[in-house]
C-alpha cells in the first residue's frame, strides 16, 4: 500500500515521471488533469491495526476510523495513531469518526425506522466476520457471530433519536 500512495502522490505533485520497483513498472508518463487542491488531496487511511496507525501517520492526512469499533476502542486507535504522528514529527489534522445516523422527530420513530438497517449493517458487514475479526458490543464482550448483533448491545455505536439526542 505504501508504494501505491508514493505513486498516487507523484502523479498528483510532478509533470511527469517514471517508475521501476518490484510490483510496477512504467515509462514516463504524465497524470491529467491535476488535482486543485495543493499539493494533492486529503489522503485518509482507515485502520485498526498497529501497522495501520503507523502507515496512516506516516502517509495519510488523517487516520479514518471504522463505524464497528466502540469510543473506548477508538479512543485506544487514535491514541496510538498520535504517537506514530510524533514519531514522523507530523500533527494531526482533523479526527474523522464514521457514524452512523438516523435522526426521527421520536426516539421511538427513529429506532423503528432507522434501528433495523444500522443492526442488518453492524451484524451482517462487522458482525459476519467476528470469528476472523474480533467485534465487541457496547459492555466491551467479543461476539461469536451476527446473531449477537442487535440495537440493545450495538446501540452506542450510532447516533440514533430524536433531535435533541442526536445533537448531543
Amino acid at each position: 500500500m505504501e508504494k501505491q500512495l508514493e505513486i498516487l502522490i507523484k502523479s498528483w505533485t510532478t509533470d511527469s515521471f517514471a517508475h521501476s520497483g518490484k510490483y510496477y513498472q512504467f515509462p514516463e508518463i504524465s497524470v491529467m488533469p491535476k488535482p486543485a487542491q495543493k499539493p494533492h488531496p486529503p489522503i485518509w487511511i482507515g485502520a485498526s491495526t498497529e501497522g495501520g496507525f503507523r502507515r496512516a501517520a506516516k502517509w495519510a492526512d488523517a487516520l479514518c476510523s471504522s463505524p464497528r469499533h466502540h469510543l473506548s476502542d477508538l479512543k485506544v486507535h487514535y491514541a496510538s495513531y498520535r504517537r506514530y504522528l510524533a514519531e514522523f514529527g507530523r500533527k494531526e489534522i482533523c479526527t474523522p469518526v464514521i457514524r452512523e445516523v438516523y435522526c426521527a422527530e421520536t426516539m421511538k420513530k427513529a429506532e423503528e425506522e432507522g434501528g433495523p438497517g444500522m443492526i442488518y449493517i453492524q451484524a451482517g458487514m462487522y458482525g459476519r466476520w467476528a470469528q476472523v475479526r474480533e467485534l465487541k458490543d457496547d459492555r466491551g464482550q467479543a461476539v461469536s457471530g451476527a446473531h449477537e448483533v442487535s440495537l440493545e448491545t450495538f446501540r452506542e455505536r450510532f447516533i440514533l433519536g430524536d433531535p435533541a439526542h442526536c445533537i448531543r
